[in-house]
């Protein structure tokens, strides 16, 4: 009997991974009160540029009911191929940091790789969205990993900034924003589950 109710546990164990939803990363709302402190350039030079520097505040990163206050983050700046309407860049990286941290010596609590992205304002004025599609993008840091209660392995990791306070420039645009992210925690392939149960059951009869 013993037995049999370990083999459903594991069973209904598989089952539940096998139903793994997105889960949500990190988020934080926009922390400009205005057009003047504008969080991205687009389109100058042929670039995209942004970040928020630790001397500014009111960026709180949140992730799993967690908070880091007055936070900050860095981007390199990106290649732009495009104009007013949309347009793609290339690869890059951005790296959030705790209030205070020393970006030399000091890891971020959340880095976000990618090979290639997509800008799309749809039209000056709005809500727009600064969307980061599946393109090589990849998550690393201290909120992805285990302490911070997210599965450190992770699929289909997304992003993005939605603009506000869109402001034209010589060439282009400034823009603040707020932002959020996403992934799906890696299921065990068939084969792996296969070898889970195999030594569940050899416990199993050992303890027989």
């Amino acid at each position: 009997m013993k037995r049999s109710s370990l083999i459903l546990s594991v069973l209904a164990l598989m089952l539940t991974a096998g139903l793994c939803q997105a889960t949500l990363i990190a988020t934080f709302a926009d922390p400009a009160f205005d057009s003047t402190t504008p969080l991205f350039t687009v389109g100058p030079n042929n670039q995209v540029t942004g970040g928020w520097s630790d001397s500014q505040t009111n960026l709180d990163l949140e992730y799993m009911g967690n908070v880091y206050n007055d936070a900050f983050f860095t981007m390199t700046a990106l290649t732009y191929t495009g104009g007013l309407t949309g347009g793609t860049t290339g690869g890059g990286t951005i790296m959030f940091f705790a209030d205070n941290a020393d970006t030399m010596v000091d890891a971020p609590v959340l880095q976000i790789d990618f090979t290639s992205a997509y800008v799309n304002p749809n039209g000056l004025g709005g809500n727009n969205i600064f969307a980061f599609f599946a393109n090589g993008v990849e998550f690393s840091g201290a909120i992805v990993g285990t302490e911070a209660g997210v599965a450190a392995n992770l699929d289909d990791e997304s992003f993005s900034f939605s603009f506000t306070h869109q402001v034209l420039v010589s060439g282009g645009y400034t823009a603040t924003a707020a932002f959020t992210s996403s992934a799906t925690p890696v299921v065990p392939e068939p084969a792996t589950m296969g070898l889970l149960i195999s030594g569940v059951l050899a416990l199993v009869r050992r303890r027989k």
